[in-house]
């Protein structure tokens, strides 16, 4: 199973993992709505572009992806997802919009890098909303730091 691969990758390329199970749930784009709805999150992309969510409701946690998308993309937003149910297990104070999007989207980038998909993540690379400034700021503190870094950043924002 993909989540599972996503799973082994985080390990292995940023030696992170959950602590608190967190379960991922596929769902059609009229659930994806009703949990970010239930959620009352705000979102950085108008809903019908939203492809995946990190919710946590009092104990549960629980990642909701859209069913049927394309295997890069479903690991690109799995990896995404996952890097947030990190983020709030390891960085609750974290606020900074462009430094959780771009970790998240960091990590996602770093996977497909490694898995080869250099289309895929050149792709994220030139997007100009939040999602693409914050995966240069991450790429950048990268390479002037070390991928810890990026990592540390997270643990020390507000």
């Amino acid at each position: 199973m993909l989540y599972g691969d996503v799973t082994r990758w985080m390990e292995q390329l940023f030696h992170i993992s959950l602590n608190v199970p967190t379960s991922l749930s596929l769902v059609d784009r009229n659930q994806l709505a009703q949990v970010m709805e239930v959620q009352n999150t705000a979102l950085l992309e108008p809903p019908e572009r939203t492809l995946g969510i990190y919710a946590r409701r009092g104990i549960k946690r629980g990642i909701y992806i859209q069913t049927g998308l394309p295997r890069l993309l479903f690991i690109q937003v799995c990896t995404h997802e996952m890097t947030h149910a990190w983020q709030g297990e390891n960085c609750p104070l974290l606020h900074n919009t462009l430094i959780r999007e771009g970790t998240a989207e960091w990590a996602a980038w770093k996977v497909l890098e490694a898995l080869g998909e250099r289309m895929q993540s050149s792709a994220m690379v030139s997007r100009t909303d939040i999602y693409g400034q914050g995966l240069r700021w991450a790429l950048d503190l990268e390479k002037r730091a070390g991928s810890s870094a990026v990592l540390e950043a997270c643990r020390q924002s507000e």
